[in-house]
């Protein structure tokens, strides 16, 4: 046994060494305090976050002369200094977290763990970062449910008028894709208003109106090329359309930019 003793003791100095240093390298700020509420230990982190020297720190140092400390630094706190110190200092150790605020804009998150001996360890991390992007992330997202609100409702108005609109209207894009239309329209054309949907092409339209009957007096291929026809000129046209039910529409195309057309379309049967 006494052959390892020379080996095992500068082993274990060793080992304790290089986990002191390890404590050091973390990015929390770690004090070890006893039942008396005294220090035991303090990494260097610690001590770099609130611009203490090793002696302010040293083992025996009374833990309310750290708070102090803080406080100097400005910790924001609701209460007197010396009631706070008294409160801190008074309390049982038990698993706790708060997040402490200072003057100049620092955010920490304190945490405490209860020793089986009395004692207990403080962890102190510097979340200023994080909370303003947490704050940036809030603000972005309040913004975009305020967007969003918005949107619903500029597009509840924008249904609302062109749902109120005399005259039927569809817009259209360049592939000929139906984009929206009015509920006049579907009803101008005695089209069943849930077989109308937004992305159905024009052939499919032409062919909805050929199946109610509300159509000129031409096949549907000769529509269709007609309809083609004042699509792809990029010019505005009226046109005077009779239909075989007896009705007559005039249609005002107008042409969009980057492609795709809107069109009016008014009943001037009488």
């Amino acid at each position: 046994m006494t052959d390892h003793i020379p080996t095992t003791a500068p082993r274990s100095a060793h080992l304790s060494a290089r986990l002191e240093d390890a404590i050091n390298h973390m990015s929390l700020g770690i004090v070890v305090f006893d039942e008396k509420r005294e220090v035991v230990f303090c990494n260097r982190r610690y001590r770099e976050m609130y611009g203490l020297s090793p002696e302010q720190v040293k083992p025996g140092t009374p833990t309310q002369a750290l708070i102090r400390h803080r406080l100097k630094l400005g910790l924001k706190v609701q209460v007197a200094v010396d009631d706070y110190i008294r409160e801190r200092v008074g309390r049982d150790i038990a698993l706790d977290t708060t997040v402490q605020e200072f003057t100049d804009g620092r955010i920490v998150a304190y945490t405490v763990y209860p020793m089986p001996d009395g004692g207990g360890m403080a962890t102190h991390e510097d979340i200023t970062e994080r909370e303003e992007l947490n704050a940036r992330l809030k603000k972005q997202y309040e913004l975009g449910k305020e967007q969003e609100e918005a949107l619903r409702i500029r597009n509840f108005q924008f249904d609302t008028a062109i749902n109120n609109m005399s005259q039927g209207l569809c817009f259209f894009d360049s592939d000929h894709r139906l984009i929206v239309c009015n509920d006049r329209f579907v009803e101008m054309y005695d089209i069943a208003p849930e077989r109308v949907s937004p992305g159905m092409s024009l052939v499919e339209i032409v062919d909805l109106r050929f199946e109610a009957g509300s159509f000129p007096a031409m096949t549907r291929d000769e529509y269709l090329q007609w309809r083609t026809n004042v699509a792809v000129s990029n010019e505005a046209k009226d046109s005077i359309v009779e239909l075989k039910n007896g009705r007559t529409f005039k249609i005002r195309h107008r042409p969009m930019p980057g492609g795709g057309w809107v069109a009016t379309h008014e009943d001037i049967t009488e």
